[in-house]
């Protein structure tokens, strides 16, 4: 479940910028969205024109309810990076949590933002934390996990008795939870293969970890 939504044909265009913070201006007047807190949340508008048809973000969305932006592409995303204050740029690790309206489904949400030519984005930022599981010979790390092949993070969709369950009871501000992403092990990133062998090769596994802020 990885999509890439960029065009292979595109040119730099002038984008429309929205400041962070401020409502998406509709043709009806101001959709009801504002930032609540600026630093962990961005609410933006993009409009495709023939010379850049795409959003131009690759996006993971196996857990099924939000997208996670993996790169960013050739096309608008890219044109408003370059044109904006580096703070309130769209970053590889973000998260979109809404699509045109559209949020807890992603895979709608991606068919809005491929297919719309007005695409409004709600983006959040990622919360990240690192833990130190020590491998259990008979448990494994006690959690499994799921990927795309080009994903460059793996997801956590089962836990069972093992570090992960010993680590939430003596950890409850940095617990593990179900649709937790692992970015990086023994702190380094990759593909989800790559942080596969990390893990099996460690005995000692040093996660770092990602979900959406909270607001």
């Amino acid at each position: 479940m990885f999509v890439c939504c960029c065009s292979e044909d595109q040119q730099a265009v002038e984008v429309p910028i929205l400041q962070l913070g401020s409502a998406l201006e509709g043709k009806d007047g101001p959709c009801q969205r504002q930032s609540p807190d600026p630093s962990k949340e961005l609410a933006l508008r993009f409009v495709k024109t023939p010379k850049t048809d795409s959003v131009g973000l690759a996006v993971d969305f196996y857990d099924g309810e939000k997208l996670h932006i993996s790169d960013v592409g050739l096309g608008l995303a890219d044109d408003y990076n370059k044109a904006c204050d580096p703070k309130q740029q769209v970053r590889v690790g973000d998260y979109v949590i809404c699509v045109n309206g559209i949020s807890g489904h992603a895979g709608e949400m991606l068919k809005s933002m491929k297919s719309e030519k007005e695409v409004e984005l709600v983006i959040r930022r990622p919360l990240e934390w690192t833990v130190k599981l020590e491998r259990d010979a008979a448990n494994g790390l006690g959690m499994k996990l799921g990927w795309s092949i080009q994903s460059r993070s793996c997801v956590i969709i089962a836990l069972s008795e093992g570090p992960v369950t010993a680590w939430n009871a003596h950890h409850p501000h940095e617990a593990i939870r179900l649709n937790d992403r692992i970015i990086r092990v023994n702190d380094q990133p990759g593909r989800c293969t790559e942080l596969l062998a990390h893990m099996q090769r460690s005995s000692t596994c040093e996660l770092t970890l990602s979900r959406p802020a909270p607001l």
